[in-house]
Order: C-alpha cells, then structure tokens, then sequence
C-alpha cells in the first residue's frame, strides 16, 4: 500500500509538472492562448471534448477525439516510413558518399558532381535523423499519456493529444519527402498546358489550370514564370509554359500530365460523356546544362538558335522586347521551344535551353513507356493522352481524380481552382511511387 500511495504521489507531481511543460510549449508555438479549457468525459472509450476560448476559433466549438486512435495513427504512419524505405541501405549509402567526398581532389576536378554527392549526404543524413526524432518523440509522448492517465491529469492528456496529432501531421509530411527520392524529384517544373482546341471554352478552360498551378506554386513559395505563351485565335492563351522554381516542384507535379476535363453536371463521372472543354497538361523537370542525372546531353551542331522576333509581334511586343525572344529548334528530333520572360537574350537562351533538355528527357520517358507497353497494346495511350481530372463547376459541383479515385465537392472545388491542390498530389504520389 505504501508503495503504491508513493507511486500514485509521485506520478500526480510528475504529471503536473509535465502537463505545465507541454502546455506551455503548446501556447508559445501556436495561436491557442490566450486561454485553452479542457473537460474529460469519463468513459470507457478514453474520449476527451475539447473546446477552445481563443480569438481563431470560435467559442464554445469542440471536437471530440479518440485518443487510442490517434495513437494507432501515429503508430501506422510510422510504421509506412519504415516499410518504404531502406534504412539500412541509406545508413550504407552515407557511408559511401561520405568515403566518396573525402577525395582531396574531388571538387578541383569535378565541383559539380562534388556539390551533389554533398547535398544527397545531406538529404540522406536528414532522412535518418528525421527517423530518429519522430520515434523518439512518440515514444516520449506514450510515456507522458501513461502518466496523464495513471495520474487523472485531464490536462496533461489533452495536451499529449494535441502533440500526437502534430507528430502525425509531421510524420505524413516526413513520407512525403520519402516518395520524393527521385533523381529529379527535387528539381523545378516547366508546367505546359494546352487548350484542346482553338475554341474560346477551351482556351478560358487552359487559362483557368493556369491559374490553378500558379496559385498553387505560389502557396508553396515557389517562384513562377511564363517562359511562353501563345494566344488563341479567339480569346485568352492557347497554350502556356510556366516554370515553377523550388526544391521539389517537379516531384510534387510529376503525376499532373495528362487531360484536365470540363464536364457539365449531367455528364459528370462519366467516362464516355462529352465533355464541355479539355486541355493537356504535360509536366516536365528543369534541367540545367551541368545535370547529368537524367543523362540530356545537346550537341551544338544540332541546334538552330534564332532571336524570335515574330513571337514578339504575335503578341504586340515592343521592339526591345522582341529582340529578348530566343527560339530553339532541334533539328533530329523538330522540337522547338521559345523562351521571351527574361529581360535579356542570354537568360532566355539558357532557360529556352533547359526546356529543351526538359522536353527531350520527357519525349525519351514516353518512348521508354511505348516500347513497354505499345507491343501487348495497339492503341496505347500516353499518359498525357490520358483522361485523368473531371472538374464539374456547375450545382453539384466536384473534381474527381479518375486514377486515384479522389475527389472533393461543393465549397472544395473553389479551393481546388484557387491552387489547393496538396490531397491530389499526395494521393497521386501514394497510387504511383513505389518502395525504394
């Protein structure tokens, strides 16, 4: 008895002091204080109602939450890191990068493969220590919830809730990063979007997608650019090329090439249906001259490099503003691509450069994939050939993803169009990245 009495003490002055630490940290790092109020409804469930009194959320508003669940949640998100990917074989690639860097001729010979080696060390090195903190912080968290609950300590156990579900929301965002792995996950996006047709639904339509990337891009702090843009014969751009510049933009956006579809309500969901308008939307990574990763080299000699000065007079450029244009053609394979959103011939031929590397590693992936499949599959489409977006924008509003399945209706559809697109993407990335 006496044992026990100590222990019950001892955990009651423990859970106290932990409950004042976590609170604290609670209301110094977010916008719940000035005041948080607590109430535990005593049952078997372990279910606490939790209303807040702060001037963001309204008062009186509660929500009630599960904490075994929660904890379950935490429990399987981090058990998803761990099945995708290899710690092992990440712990042996650090070793080799690291033997690899310590050549003391390295960066005079090759800088650019040394900057590189330096910056997958340091993804690499992150990925572990990021591991390492989330299961600490659990495991920590599981130890001040047994203490709230074998103390009673109501506030102590709201906070530890409040902390396990920030730690889920951090662990999602970790296996994230994990599905971004790839050679040129973390490179910059050119984003080309063309109407299906020259009609003016269609061009408004193209427009509208747009928009919705580059609000997007900007949520994401990403910085946009229009490299070019070509007017439609009635109204609004037949075809745009945006570059998306930040880590990770194109790994976010890889899986948005294909048809984006206008429906009316009526034809909504339905493969076959008319739709109202269309346009494709091709996404490809940004790789510049010194990138040997997706293995794009460009020979000179096939290159035909002209200033574009009738693209300026298209679109009722000045004459300073024409002599910036630069087009590219690539005489083997007749790609052209034109640059005119730098204020000097030199940063467009670089960029309009980069696109092309970009528009030869996507023609290459594309080639790769008929030779895949076009042999068990006469008329085998491309992916972006692909039906793979329905927005409906009438009453019953909604977009639904026709590969991942996922969708959003009613107020969501708006936020959609106003560059909320983060659920897409991450659903796309959980249907198609596999294990590394």
């Amino acid at each position: 008895m006496l044992t026990a009495a100590r222990y019950c003490i001892c955990s009651i002055s423990r859970a106290s002091r932990l409950s004042g630490q976590l609170l604290n940290t609670l209301k110094a790092r977010s916008s719940l204080a000035p005041a948080i109020k607590y109430n535990l409804r005593s049952n078997s469930n372990h279910r606490i109602h939790t209303s807040s009194i702060s001037e963001d959320l309204p008062t009186g508003k509660g929500f009630d939450v599960d904490i075994r669940e929660t904890v379950l949640g935490v429990e399987r998100s981090l058990d998803n890191i761990q099945e995708y990917m290899d710690f092992d074989r990440v712990s042996q690639e650090i070793q080799a990068t690291q033997t690899y860097l310590e050549d003391p001729y390295l960066w005079i010979a090759n800088p650019g493969a040394a900057s590189r080696a330096q910056s997958r060390l340091a993804e690499l090195q992150h990925q572990l220590s990021s591991r390492d903190r989330l299961q600490k912080n659990f495991k920590r968290l599981r130890e001040f919830l047994a203490v709230a609950e074998a103390a009673e300590d109501v506030d102590l156990q709201a906070a530890v809730l409040l902390e396990m579900q920030g730690l889920r929301r951090s662990a999602d965002e970790f296996l994230t990063t994990l599905w971004l792995s790839g050679p040129l996950d973390q490179n910059s996006a050119y984003i080309d979007v063309r109407a299906g047709s020259d009609s003016a639904e269609a061009c408004d339509w193209a427009a509208k997608l747009v928009q919705m990337y580059t609000k997007w891009a900007q949520s994401k702090k990403f910085a946009v650019k229009t490299v070019d843009e070509t007017p439609g014969y009635i109204a609004g751009p037949s075809s745009t090329t945006l570059l998306v510049e930040g880590r990770y933009a194109y790994g976010y956006t890889q899986y948005e090439s294909g048809i984006h579809a206008l429906t009316s309500a009526a034809a909504s969901g339905e493969l076959g249906a008319q739709p109202t308008a269309i346009a494709s939307v091709r996404v490809s990574p940004c790789i510049d001259e010194d990138d040997m990763t997706a293995g794009v080299e460009l020979n000179s000699a096939d290159l035909e490099i002209t200033i574009a000065a009738d693209e300026g007079a298209k679109n009722g450029k000045t004459k300073p503003e024409m002599e910036k244009a630069v087009r590219v053609v690539h005489v083997p394979t007749g790609l052209t691509v034109t640059c005119q959103c730098e204020s000097n011939e030199h940063q467009n031929r670089v960029i309009a450069l980069s696109l092309l590397r970009s528009k030869l590693y996507d023609a290459e992936l594309q080639k790769r994939a008929y030779s895949e499949t076009g042999a068990h599959n006469a008329h085998h489409e491309t992916p972006q050939d692909t039906p793979i977006r329905i927005y409906t924008l009438e009453a019953s509003s909604v977009v639904k993803d026709l590969r991942t399945g996922y969708e959003v209706s009613s107020d969501g559809v708006q936020k959609v169009l106003d560059g909320d697109l983060g659920r897409f993407l991450e659903a796309s990335l959980r249907k198609f990245r596999k294990k590394l």
